[in-house]
């Protein structure tokens, strides 16, 4: 069933500013709560019951020919025939309050409500020159204008599309595809590739990461960019995406992460910590804080599986929590003022450096790290992680052996070979490795992954070279054996 309903109807020759009183006294006798009211269109959303977040109905008139149309909000797929009946309750209610009145009653009733829109439209007109229009108002009125959410949509689905086109798979991404892209990995993010920071934020590990990330991009940024406005939007969007990227970094120093979810828990943070304060009112909150708290829960609780990245998700939260309370902090100091971007840039300042004091263990390799060094994201945390899936590897089936052979070892090997690569492209960390055992660990981990592959299509053939394997084995313990001396 679909999640919205539309009808057409007639004014019956009525002025639209005489329907669209009928519309709000039969929208009043329902219980509905008004969003919004204007010459010619009129919005109201349905109360929040057990069986519903609520509903939005609309009226809007052109040329005597009357759309109506509810539509389910707030995270509701279904509705059930929820919005059919509203509009048939809606026209229903119209049609009664139509026939308690007499033509003279109309005209004059009609006549004031005019004059009452007017003045209200004057005292709107003056609050949104001064910039003292209540959040809801500027989710109204701003909510066809979210150019920054779109813009950042558009480029990330842009980056897909010419990573795709590049060869790039678009359901499991490699490793070294998502690295070479840009992808955040702290040996190198923390030794000049700063820049790593912010590219990662729009790669993605295959089409359905990015179709969820958009999603959830777009509808808090319906909400979001009304409210803080484009330029802050922006601000708030990248700087908790840069913090996330650290907090990645603290918990995955030897990953490679992507993904804009860290920028976008930065914003849900953001309006979570809005809807915990004064800023908007309780009527309206109460639906969107139990949204807001719902996708947050089930996406942390998502974030738990192996090969998700939590701690961006994490990072990005606290740090978009601090922002909004921030926000709120200036917004009283100003009675509801512009806010200036520049609390948020000097906190996040602040957030990052606080940030580098932690992560500086992290900025050497575990071949470098001094003894008792103790922390399981380490550098050999990868390649241990890989070595696992052989424990009774021929106790499990053909299906579990493909799995853990291409979703958990091949990125291991490969997270392995670019941390690697990594240590030979910094001059600092280079100077105190020898050449040789660079040399050496490159190829140990280039013959891994050899191995690795010829097992996969060994299951996936029902067939094996045991010639090829011992090969590829002898050269896998000779570079062992020679990294070890």
């Amino acid at each position: 069933m679909a999640n919205s309903f539309q009808q057409l109807g007639s004014t019956n020759s009525l002025p639209d500013g005489t329907y669209i009183m009928l519309a709000s006294i039969a929208m009043k006798n329902l219980n509905w709560d008004f969003a919004i009211i204007g010459d010619s269109a009129i919005i109201a959303r349905t109360k929040k019951t057990f069986g519903s977040w609520g509903e939005e109905i609309s009226i809007t008139i052109d040329d005597n020919i009357v759309t109506f149309r509810s539509s389910c909000i707030q995270w509701q797929i279904i509705d059930w025939g929820k919005n059919k009946k509203n509009i048939g309750h809606l026209i229903n209610e119209i049609n009664a309050v139509q026939s308690n009145f007499t033509e003279e009653q109309l005209e004059i009733e009609s006549s004031n409500f005019v004059q009452q829109r007017k003045k209200e439209n004057e005292d709107f007109n003056e609050r949104k020159a001064k910039g003292l229009l209540s959040p809801l108002e500027k989710i109204h009125v701003n909510q066809s204008s979210n150019y920054a959410t779109y813009s950042i949509i558009a480029i990330n689905v842009l980056i897909f599309l010419l990573m795709s086109f590049s060869g790039v798979s678009i359901l499991k991404p490699l490793v070294k595809d998502l690295y070479n892209w840009g992808g955040n990995l702290g040996i190198a993010t923390l030794h000049g590739q700063w820049w790593r920071l912010f590219t990662s934020m729009f790669l993605h590990g295959g089409m359905l990461h990015i179709l969820f990330n958009m999603y959830a991009l777009l509808f808090i940024g319906i909400f979001l960019e009304p409210l803080l406005g484009k330029k802050l939007f922006l601000v708030v969007y990248f700087c908790t995406g840069l913090i996330a990227g650290l907090s990645s970094i603290y918990w995955h120093d030897s990953k490679v992460s992507v993904g804009a979810s860290g920028a976008i828990f930065g914003l849900y943070g953001v309006f979570l910590a809005l809807l915990t304060t004064k800023y908007i009112d309780k009527k309206s909150k109460s639906g969107l804080l139990r949204s807001i708290l719902l996708f947050v829960f089930y996406s942390l609780l998502s974030g738990m599986k192996p090969g998700i990245d939590n701690a961006a998700h994490v990072g990005g939260l606290l740090s978009g929590l601090i922002f909004g309370y921030t926000f709120y902090f200036f917004h009283s100091i100003k009675k509801g003022g512009n806010i200036s971007i520049l609390p948020i840039s000097a906190i996040t300042v602040v957030l990052i450096l606080v940030g580098l004091i932690f992560i500086k263990p992290h900025a050497l390799p575990d071949v470098n790290r001094p003894k008792g060094y103790v922390k399981t994201n380490n550098f050999r945390y990868s390649e241990n992680q890989a070595l696992a899936v052989r424990v009774d590897f021929n106790k499990k089936t053909k299906e579990a052996k493909l799995k853990a052979l291409e979703e958990i070892a091949e990125p291991a090997w490969e997270n392995c070979k670019i941390i690697v690569d990594s240590i030979a492209h910094s001059s600092s960390l280079f100077k105190s490795i020898s050449f040789q055992k660079i040399g050496l660990m490159k190829r140990y981990y280039a013959a891994r992954i050899a191995e690795n592959r010829l097992w996969i299509d060994a299951i996936k053939h029902d067939s094996i070279s045991t010639i090829e394997l011992d090969n590829i084995r002898s050269v896998v313990n000779d570079k062992l054996d020679s990294m070890n001396h």
